[in-house]
Formats: structure tokens, sequence, C-alpha cells
């Protein structure tokens, strides 16, 4: 978690989690890395999405509304 007002930018794409790590040291931000399977799946592109199973059901998605300014 990040507080809102840290300054930090998001990263994507190869590399992004050492940009992450980069970046709180850069503003002071403490941090830690929690290796988890039900967490570790990154979604950069529509190519990651790939071969996903969703036999069970728990997966939803949903497309974010375009803003009008």
């Amino acid at each position: 978690m990040v507080p809102t007002n840290a300054g930090f930018r998001f990263a994507y794409g190869p590399g992004s989690y050492a940009a992450h790590v980069a970046m709180a040291e850069r503003l002071g931000l403490p941090w830690r890395s929690l290796r988890d399977p039900d967490l570790a799946w990154d979604v950069d592109g529509p190519d990651d999405l790939q071969g996903i199973d969703l036999a069970d059901g728990t997966f939803r998605s949903t497309t974010a509304p375009q803003r009008d300014d």
C-alpha cells in the first residue's frame, strides 16, 4: 500500500518490480516483498491473459467507463 500523497509513480512492463523498489527507496518509503502465489499474477497487457484457467468461475472482468474530460 502506498500513501496517495507520496508521489509514487507506478511502473508497468518488464522491470516494473525493480522500478517500484527504486521509487520507494527514492521517496524514503518502507517496502517489503511478499511471495504469495495468489498475488504473483502480473498483467501488463492482453497477452498476459492467455492461458488463464477460468473453469472455477472466480475470474471476473469489467471495463472501466471512458472519461469525458
